[in-house]
């Protein structure tokens, strides 16, 4: 970080709008911050955007918070920090967000009811009560009764008991709840959206298949991929050539 023109180390938490600091591979960037002066970044944003490919920026860009450096060096401006940058309010708004559960509507609904029950029962019994002019104080005892019918008091453990149970059977297949309302939301999914990497993925490019042209066979394709890949770079095409090569036992000769 340059401040009263030194460069210095500091933590990210002490950084603050206005402050330049210098990014290069293989740093997380700490804040969102507007690139200066130096080369153009490739920028893994994964981690915001679930896309696993960098992505190119250069002067005058913006570069947000939690996202890594994959190639390059690039002073930058400080912008927003903490819960102002951009991956922070993203954060804050998963904290705050309180849906109403499924499970919460149906008790409410089942409740709702009981009491529309008790109070037509509650109505038909004192209007027969002052018919037959019966006294309206033994009257009472019963219509505490019915008014603690009307609140379920064993219906959340029930519930609870039930996703328990679910998530139990959930888990001998393979699939590892950590909230016991998963169970419940997966239940009454009607449609299912998800992005195409990060989320069903290990956000990681591998060779599936090849197909060699010209007379080359597979072993070569993979070579040559090997032979012009870096792993220092961190380039998510030239760790798959990596990976691929070395699961085939193909080694290059430096």
């Amino acid at each position: 970080m340059l401040r009263d023109g030194k460069w210095t180390t500091v933590k990210a938490r002490y950084l603050v709008p206005g402050d330049i600091i210098r990014i290069r591979a293989g740093d997380f960037v700490p804040a969102d911050v507007e690139l200066l002066k130096g080369e153009e970044l490739e920028i893994d944003q994964s981690t915001l955007t679930g896309e696993s490919l960098p992505v190119s920026k250069k002067t005058g860009d913006k570069v947000y918070s939690g996202s890594i450096v994959r190639k390059g060096e690039c002073n930058a401006k400080v912008i927003a920090t903490g819960k102002r940058t951009y991956y922070g309010k993203a954060t804050e708004l998963v904290s705050v967000a309180k849906p109403k559960l499924h499970m919460e509507e149906v008790t409410a609904k089942i409740v709702n009811y009981l009491l529309l029950i008790v109070v037509v029962l509650l109505g038909l019994m004192f209007h027969f009560s002052y018919i037959r002019r019966e006294d309206l104080l033994n009257v009472i005892p019963l219509a505490l009764v019915l008014i603690v019918f009307a609140v379920p008091v064993a219906l959340p453990a029930m519930f609870t008991v039930s996703l328990a149970i679910g998530s139990m059977e959930t888990a001998k297949k393979g699939a590892l709840l950590t909230r016991l309302n998963a169970m419940e939301d997966a239940a009454t999914i009607d449609t299912l959206c998800a992005d195409k990497t990060g989320t069903l993925t290990q956000n990681k490019l591998t060779v599936s298949e090849i197909v060699p042209l010209n007379g080359h066979t597979t072993e070569e394709v993979i070579l040559y991929g090997y032979l012009a890949s870096e792993e220092s770079d961190n380039d998510p095409i030239d760790l798959a050539f990596i990976n691929q090569a070395r699961n085939m036992n193909i080694k290059r000769k430096e």
